[in-house]
């Protein structure tokens, strides 16, 4: 089959629409690392550099808007806000049910780790955090998956346009 039939732009969609599914594993896959990473107590100051940094809790306050921070360990250093969970993750570790709150894609060294809630009323709930490494790592593979297929459809819709085009100029 030459590139002049039309199929070759379905081919084209049909790549770029595969190449976007198994990006999506790919990088759905890095969650598996934040799932099997190991929960730490928030006692100690925690190494994240080069990794992603999940807190957790074993008591779900929704209503209660608990928010996390880690300070790096410089003198004077602020406190940076780390985002909340972006997906419901719950990760069953020592005899308990622990639920992702908080995340920080790109850790760093020495950060010490501290989750308040809003009301600052007092808190039953005990927090943990873990290093995932692995997770940027897999979630950037995704998006190169999805890059390199979309690049491979466009190029090859281009050649069939450009090759359709060059044989209706000749007949």
């Amino acid at each position: 089959m030459r590139l002049t039939s039309p199929l070759w732009y379905l081919a084209a969609f049909l790549l770029a629409i595969g190449g976007w599914m198994a990006s999506a594993v790919v990088a759905a896959g890095a969650w598996d690392h934040v799932r099997d990473a190991t929960l730490q107590n928030l006692t100690e100051r925690v190494d994240a550099k080069g990794a992603s940094l999940a807190v957790f809790t074993d008591v779900r306050q929704p209503e209660r808007d608990v928010t996390c921070t880690a300070t790096g360990p410089a003198k004077g250093a602020e406190p940076v806000t780390l985002e909340d969970a972006p997906i419901d993750l719950r990760v069953p570790q020592d005899g308990s049910t622990w639920y992702l709150i908080a995340f920080e894609r790109e850790g760093s060294d020495q950060v010490a780790v501290r989750c308040t809630p809003k009301d600052r009323a007092a808190d039953a709930a005990t927090y943990r955090v873990a290093v995932a490494d692995g997770f940027l790592d897999r979630t950037r593979n995704g998006a190169g998956i999805a890059w390199i297929a979309a690049a491979v459809a466009v190029a090859l819709a281009l050649a069939t346009w450009w090759t359709r085009r060059k044989r209706t100029l000749e007949d």
